[in-house]
C-alpha cells in the first residue's frame, strides 16, 4: 500500500478531467474514482503518527468539511462532486506526509540527465501544444487549460531549481509557451508572478533574464496572432472586455455577469450560505455553464461568511506552518498555494480534483517534519 496509494493518486489526477465526461446516472466516473481513492487513503493513513502542529490544521479543515455536510439542502451530483473534491484534497495532504519518502524518491529520480519532475513538465508542455493544434481541427480529447492548471502546481519545482544555464532556460521557455498557446490567462498570470518573484529573490540578473523570455514569447504570439492555436488574442484582449485591471481591458467571457448573479444569491443568506453546490445550480439555471469562475464567491454563496471564514483560517494556518517549516519543500508548497489562491479569483480550482490532488500532495510534503538537504 505504501507505493500503491501514491501511484493511484498520480493516475487519478492525470485522468480525472477526461473521466468527468463519462457518467453512471448522475455521478461521473471521476467522482467514483475520487470516492474510491478517499476510502483507500483513509484506511491506509489514519493510523500514521502525524505532527502535532498538523493535527491542529487538520481540525480546522475537518470543521469545514463538517459544515459542508451540514449545509446539504438536497443530494445532487454537484453537491456530491464538490464534497468529494474537498475530501480528496485532505486525503492528498495526508498522502503527501505519509508517503513523503516515495514522492521524494520519484521527484528526484533522474533519467537522460533530467529529473523526473523536469521530464513531467516537458511532457505536459508538449501535450498542451499538440492538443492546441489538434483543437484547431475540432479534435478535442482533453481540456488543455485543465492540463495547464495541473502543471502550475509543479512549476515551482522547476523554478526553484532553475539557473541561467541553457537547459533551465529551454524548459522554462517551453513551459511558458505551452501556457500561452493553451489560452489559460489564469495560469499565465500565476506563472508570471512565480517567475518574477523567484527572479527577484535570486537576483536582478536572473530576473531580467527570465522576464525577457516571457516578453519575447508573448510578443511572438501576439504578432503571429497564434492562428494555428485557439484564438490566443481573443482569449486575452478582445471579445467581452468587461474586466479591467490597471486600465487594461481583458476578455472576461461573461464572468462579471456570473459574479453579479452569485453575489445577488448570496445576499439571501449572507452568514450561513445557501448550501453546498448551490452556486452550480443557479449558474446552470441562468447561463451556459455550471461554474461561476470564482471560488471565493462559491465559498461565500455556498457556505456564507461563516464557512468562508473557516476555510480562510485553514489556509492561513497552512501558510504559517509552511513558512515556519524546516522542510525544504515548504518553499515549493508556498509557491503552489500562492498559485492556487490566485487561480481561485477567476477559476473553479477548488472543485477540480486534478488540481487539488497534486496541490494536497505538495502541501503534505511541505508539512512533513523532515529536513532534506537537497532539492
Amino acid at each position: 500500500m505504501k507505493k500503491f496509494i501514491p501511484n493511484i493518486m498520480i493516475l487519478s489526477f492525470l485522468l480525472s478531467d477526461y473521466l468527468t465526461k463519462y457518467r453512471i446516472g448522475e455521478i461521473s466516473i471521476n467522482s467514483l474514482l475520487v470516492l474510491v481513492l478517499i476510502l483507500l487513503v483513509l484506511v491506509s493513513v489514519l493510523d500514521y503518527k502525524y505532527p502535532k502542529k498538523f493535527i491542529a490544521i487538520a481540525l480546522f479543515y475537518l470543521l469545514f468539511i463538517s459544515y459542508a455536510v451540514l449545509s446539504f439542502k438536497s443530494l445532487n451530483s454537484n453537491s456530491l462532486q464538490n464534497l468529494l473534491a474537498y475530501l480528496v484534497f485532505f486525503g492528498a495532504i495526508l498522502s503527501g506526509i505519509w508517503n513523503f519518502e516515495y514522492y521524494f524518491s520519484v521527484i528526484n529520480r533522474r533519467k537522460y540527465g533530467l529529473g523526473y519532475i523536469e521530464i513531467y513538465i516537458i511532457i505536459l508542455s508538449l501535450i498542451t501544444i499538440l492538443f492546441s493544434i489538434l483543437r484547431n481541427y475540432d479534435l478535442n480529447f482533453i481540456g488543455i487549460r485543465s492540463i495547464a492548471l495541473t502543471s502550475i502546481i509543479f512549476f515551482p519545482f522547476i523554478l526553484i531549481r532553475a539557473t541561467n544555464n541553457i537547459r533551465s532556460v529551454l524548459i522554462i521557455s517551453l513551459y511558458i509557451f505551452s501556457i500561452l498557446v493553451s489560452g489559460s490567462r489564469t495560469v499565465f498570470v500565476i506563472a508570471l508572478f512565480m517567475l518574477l518573484f523567484q527572479s527577484l529573490v535570486t537576483g536582478f540578473k536572473t530576473f531580467f533574464y527570465r522576464l525577457s523570455i516571457v516578453i519575447f514569447l508573448a510578443a511572438i504570439l501576439f504578432y503571429w496572432n497564434a492562428e494555428i492555436f485557439f484564438g490566443f488574442s481573443e482569449r486575452f484582449i478582445s471579445g467581452d472586455t468587461s474586466l479591467n485591471y490597471g486600465g487594461i481591458a481583458i476578455n472576461g467571457e461573461g464572468r462579471s455577469n456570473f459574479w453579479d448573479l452569485i453575489l445577488s444569491r448570496w445576499s439571501e443568506n449572507r452568514y450561513l450560505g445557501n448550501g453546498i453546490g448551490d452556486t452550480e445550480i443557479i449558474m446552470s439555471a441562468n447561463f451556459y455553464t455550471e461554474q461561476g469562475h470564482n471560488d471565493y464567491l462559491r465559498l461565500l454563496n455556498d457556505f456564507g461568511i461563516l464557512g468562508l471564514g473557516i476555510y480562510f483560517i485553514f489556509l492561513i494556518s497552512i501558510i504559517i506552518r509552511l513558512y515556519k517549516s524546516e522542510n525544504t519543500y515548504s518553499s515549493i508548497a508556498l509557491y503552489s498555494v500562492g498559485g492556487f489562491l490566485i487561480s481561485m479569483i477567476t477559476d473553479n480550482t477548488i472543485v477540480y480534483s486534478f488540481v487539488m490532488i497534486p496541490l494536497g500532495i505538495v502541501i503534505g510534503m511541505g508539512l512533513k517534519k523532515r529536513e532534506v538537504s537537497e532539492l
